[in-house]
């Protein structure tokens, strides 16, 4: 079996990196333990939840790739905690949402009494740890192996987390691990009782059909002896007109514009580490809607693929200095570079098409 997740993790943080995480908050020492024994495995509920979803082992490998190394935490100090816990957060936040991601903070905050501040820059910096221990105790970045790793462990996550964190933000993603599975297996143990029931079913229903289709053929047979009347005279109907092929009302290129529309418009509003923070949803909205259309290009006429190919061409000129100068910004680069670099791949992807 497995070793303890929570605490394999939880072990990880030695005693001086939580003095040290105490320092640069401001804050006791016995209050960031209290914070990371929730915090832990609160975060590793979440992601219990987003490998339990199409493609979200995929996307948990990307973020742990990002935060594969704890050295910039070790080397931790007054100077640089917020830069790495900023860091931190907005690989998170890329994985999660930022809905999801301020509704774990909440929580959190509302258990270990630490402000809303603190307690962000406590889950920066400690989602290196998390995403080191999952890494090491699934043997790699393997999707597969990372998530069995937790939905296996889901138990002991649950048992880990403190009564005051056991919120509908954090309990989610457990509730919703491993459902499929058990939807599935049940209907397959269904379906074979089904098919069982059919079966028996079939001898109690098949003897009387066979009479009754015996009598009918009986009488049908000795109606059909008798002769039969003149058949009128055949018309010829028109053949009915095939129906019209299905068609799409959804354009591509209006919704490469509007996602386009809605990332200048994030683009431009962004200043500083706290405006990143705040336009991370729309920057990640576009990026969920420039990927659909990366994945709709196979379904596309050739017409369609080179007209959006135009629309994103003629965007790139204003886009890609805006990309430029937000990632210029200090203190902003760590938070919206993650998202920054999905969205030009995407772009570039689109332009050839």
């Amino acid at each position: 079996m497995a070793a303890n997740l929570v605490s394999q993790i939880l072990q990880a943080i030695k005693p001086e990196m939580t003095s040290r995480i105490a320092s640069a908050l401001g804050i006791k020492a016995s209050d960031v333990q209290e914070a990371l024994a929730g915090s832990v495995p609160a975060i590793l509920a979440v992601l219990v939840g987003v490998v339990s979803k199409p493609d979200g082992a995929r996307r948990l490998i990307e973020a742990a790739t990002q935060l594969s190394s704890t050295g910039a935490v070790n080397s931790l100090g007054a100077g640089n905690a917020q830069a790495v816990g900023d860091k931190g957060l907005g690989v998170l936040s890329s994985l999660l949402g930022g809905s999801s991601l301020d509704g774990l903070t909440s929580a959190i905050a509302r258990y270990s009494g630490l402000g809303q501040g603190n307690v962000s820059t406590l889950i920066g910096l400690v989602a290196p740890f998390v995403m080191n221990g999952i890494r090491q105790e699934a043997g790699g970045l393997d999707a597969a192996k990372i998530t069995n790793l937790l939905v296996s462990q889901k138990d002991s996550i649950a048992a880990a987390l403190p009564s005051g964190l056991s919120s509908s933000e954090v309990l989610a993603g457990l509730r919703s691990a491993g459902s499929g599975a058990a939807q599935q297996a049940g209907r397959t143990a269904q379906g074979a009782a089904g098919q069982v029931r059919s079966n028996m079913n079939w001898v109690t229903w098949a003897i009387p059909l066979i009479l009754i289709a015996g009598g009918l053929w009986y009488f049908l047979g000795r109606e059909r002896a008798a002769p039969p009347p003149p058949a009128p005279a055949e018309t010829t109907a028109p053949a009915p007109a095939p129906a019209p092929a299905p068609t799409t009302t959804a354009d591509p290129t209006t919704q490469a514009t509007s996602a386009i529309d809605t990332l200048k418009a994030a683009l431009e509003g962004i200043t500083d580490s706290e405006s990143a923070k705040a336009a991370l949803p729309k920057l990640q909205d576009a990026d969920g809607q420039l990927g659909a259309l990366g994945n709709l290009l196979a379904t596309l006429s050739p017409d369609q693929k080179k007209a959006l190919a135009a629309a994103i061409m003629a965007a790139l000129p204003a886009l890609n200095p805006l990309f430029d100068k937000v990632l210029a910004i200090p203190g902003v680069a760590d938070i919206a570079k993650p998202v920054i670099d999905g969205l030009r791949a995407k772009l570039d992807q689109l332009s050839k098409a």
